[in-house]
């Protein structure tokens, strides 16, 4: 037993040994690479690879953690429009499709300068007879008609700026002013009018192609009066 000990004893301590060998070699392989690697870098940095004139620039470091890419990559220029140049809504300043608030209708709008005006016109009719198909009461009497609605708007322009090569914007307030008729299946006839104000906003892409966007608030008067949120779009044709 105690020859079995001295033997477990003996390789025991030639396996400590041979592990502290092994470390000692990787130690000294490694201080060699990195020596090896540092005599690289000195040399890089002594004799430069690329020609003065032709050395790629680096970022410069603006801040801690930050740097600059300026010089690397050129900034996009503002687009702006030139002092003399008219912008799309100058050149093609009419414009004509589809707009609406309540119900689609037809739309027209027209900048003369820093000022525009738009009229609209939309309507539907639902043919009396359709009701006889309609068991329910209740949604009888939910239903229209026939709806009627013209309106127009006095527009200022507030800017028009350029976001691209083909895509520009315009911000504008509008007044608005109109009346409506509508029928339905409980009242025979009733008329209203409408004012309201908001903003507005238009899109222009390749200088024919407008979506514009109205949202602001609206009355209705003399009869029932009123307030509400209004909202409005639509796409128009420039020329």
């Amino acid at each position: 037993m105690k020859k079995i000990l001295i033997i477990f004893m003996i390789l025991l301590c030639g396996s400590f040994y041979l592990f502290a060998q092994e470390n000692d070699e990787i130690s000294t392989e490694s201080e060699l690479e990195t020596s090896q690697t540092e005599t690289s870098i000195q040399e890089d940095f002594a004799e430069p690879r690329f020609p003065t004139e032709k050395r790629p620039k680096v970022a410069k470091k603006v801040g801690e953690g930050q740097s600059d890419f300026s010089e690397t990559k050129p900034r996009e220029k503002k687009i702006e429009f030139e002092p003399n140049e008219k912008t799309p809504f100058e050149q093609f300043n009419k414009s004509i499709g589809v707009f609406a608030y309540t119900y689609p209708g037809l739309s027209w709008q027209q900048w003369l300068g820093n000022f525009g005006y738009q009229i609209n016109f939309s309507g539907m009719y639902i043919p009396m007879e359709y009701y006889d198909y309609i068991d329910s009461q209740d949604v009888i009497s939910k239903f229209i008609n026939s709806f009627y609605m013209l309106t127009a708007e006095a527009q200022f322009e507030f800017f028009t700026v350029k976001y691209q090569k083909n895509w520009y914007g315009r911000l504008y307030g509008l007044l608005l002013g109109g009346f409506y008729y509508k029928t339905d299946y409980n009242i025979p006839e009733y008329f209203n009018g409408i004012a309201g104000i908001g903003l507005g906003y238009e899109t222009l892409y390749h200088k024919h192609f407008s979506f514009p966007l109205h949202f602001g608030y609206y009355a209705e008067f003399p009869n029932e009066f009123k307030m509400d949120f209004v909202f409005g779009g639509g796409f128009r044709f420039r020329f």
